[in-house]
């Protein structure tokens, strides 16, 4: 079953960035990547409620030794140092039984619009789907975004 919204792919030549704009819940994401920094953008729309959470599968690849999370040299949210869990502790996103390896980012502030910015320790230049979840009030919503997989 397709969640609702639907994949847009769009090409940023300038900075081999990858982009893609996805929403469903009243919320979107919008992906970039610039080297070894990759960019979530994540907007609220009109009465959707504020994140708590933010979840990403690094367990996209075929080599499962590749992507964790200390693979993260810092990480932050709306500019401010991110808190990183490898857990997905109490969101009821039911995380661990699809993945072992993800990243939480947890106890967003309440925000319009949320940046989340982190840099890896090295390229991880090929593009893959992966699956994101965003947690917002007692609902916790899935989305197909852009992630990080195997490095240069």
């Amino acid at each position: 079953m397709t969640p609702p919204g639907q994949l847009k792919k769009q090409e940023k030549a300038a900075n081999e960035s990858s982009n893609n704009s996805i929403g469903t819940a009243n919320y979107s994401i919008k992906v970039t990547k610039d080297g070894t920094v990759w960019t979530y953008e994540i907007c609220r729309g009109e009465g959707a409620k504020g994140i708590s959470h933010f979840i990403l599968d690094l367990d996209n690849c075929s080599r499962s030794d590749l992507l964790n999370i200390e693979s993260i040299e810092w990480a932050t949210v709306n500019g401010q140092p991110a808190k990183l869990e490898s857990s997905e502790g109490n969101t009821g996103c039911d995380v661990s039984s699809v993945t072992s390896r993800f990243v939480k980012f947890d106890d967003l502030p309440e925000a319009d619009t949320y940046i989340i910015k982190f840099e890896l320790e090295r390229e991880y230049g090929n593009v893959f789907q992966t699956t994101a979840w965003i947690k917002a009030g007692q609902a916790c919503y899935s989305f197909v975004v852009d992630g990080p997989c195997c490095p240069i």
